[in-house]
């Protein structure tokens, strides 16, 4: 993932508000998910609660396991 897209991710999050322990769900289809999933795999430092994707692979990203993980 571009490191210009996840800040401009990350600062819009911080700018509607979301806090650092404010459990957070990543939604995304086809390039979204992998967005997402490179987010909850990659930027362990925010409360990513759930990834859920479509179209993307994201079964070799290394996700923690507290993070709950859908992928159709």
């Amino acid at each position: 993932m571009a490191r210009y897209s996840r800040r401009q991710f990350l600062r819009a999050m911080a700018q509607a508000g979301v806090g650092k322990d404010d459990p957070v769900m990543l939604v995304g289809f086809s390039q979204g998910g992998i967005m997402a999933g490179h987010l909850a795999a990659y930027n362990s430092d925010d409360n990513w609660d759930a990834v859920v994707v479509a179209g993307a692979p994201i079964d070799s990203m290394p996700i923690p396991s507290t993070t709950t993980v859908v992928s159709v």
